[in-house]
C-alpha cells in the first residue's frame, strides 16, 4: 500500500526521504493527524494534540521508525 500523491509532503533524514500527509480536523482539543511513509514502506499514523510542523515530524520519525 503506498500513500496517495495528492496531498503528500516529503521529508529528508539521513539520506532518506519518507513521505508524510497531515490530517486536519477539529474535534475538542484534538487538531489533526499525522501519518508517516517510511523508504521500506512502513507506515506510523499518530494524533497531533497541536498544529504539526516538520520538527514534530522529524521526532516522530526518529522515535517510530529509524
Amino acid at each position: 500500500m503506498t500513500m496517495p500523491k495528492k496531498g503528500r509532503r516529503q521529508i529528508v533524514i539521513d539520506d532518506k526521504i519518507y513521505f508524510y500527509i497531515i490530517k486536519e480536523r477539529f474535534i475538542g482539543t484534538n487538531y489533526g493527524g499525522v501519518t508517516i511513509q517510511a523508504p521500506d514502506g512502513r507506515f506510523h499514523s499518530e494524533d497531533a494534540s497541536d498544529y504539526v510542523k516538520p520538527s514534530y515530524v522529524e521526532s516522530l520519525i526518529r522515535e517510530h521508525l529509524v
